[in-house]
């Protein structure tokens, strides 16, 4: 065993001060202790991961999330069964078709504007409430893809 010393300098005196100083202790060769750390880091129960997956579920969606989640809600207008079901109100829905019928767009990209404006219109939505609403149309599949490809992206 070994034994290192540092020593840290405050930048306003450039001297040493003792309570800045510390000793690491080095074992050399620690295979076990290295393959137990990897081990750690491998384990798939560990409850802090789960806290932090149920803490980063209750942000607010970025964009790349609302980008993907128009493309799969873009086939047959779920968009528009996902904004009621979000709670934006009918008026904005019928000014925004308006506005879309002028622009002259393709689905993905109304699927966008779609999504992207609903979840504007909610100042506290997280990743729970868009979970909770493809729950309640039905669209399972889109859940789960949205879901592994966030955890994906996390991990």
């Amino acid at each position: 065993m070994s034994f290192r010393s540092c020593t840290s300098n405050t930048p306003d005196t450039e001297e040493s001060n003792p309570l800045n100083t510390c000793t690491i202790e080095v074992e050399p060769d620690c295979q076990a202790h290295e393959q137990a750390y990897y081990t750690y880091l491998e384990n798939d129960d560990d409850p802090d991961e789960a806290d932090n997956e149920q803490l980063l579920d209750k942000r607010r969606p970025n964009q790349k999330c609302v980008c993907f989640l128009s493309k799969l809600l873009a086939p047959d207008k779920k968009y528009k069964d996902f904004a009621k079901e979000m709670g934006l109100p009918q008026y904005k829905t019928k000014l925004l078709e308006e506005e879309l019928k002028q622009r002259n767009l393709n689905p993905e990209d109304i699927s966008y504007e779609y999504t992207s404006r609903t979840l504007q219109s909610m100042p506290a939505v997280s990743y729970n409430d868009i979970y909770d609403a493809l729950t309640d149309l039905g669209l399972d599949d889109e859940r789960t893809i949205l879901r592994e490809k966030r955890h994906k992206f996390i991990r």
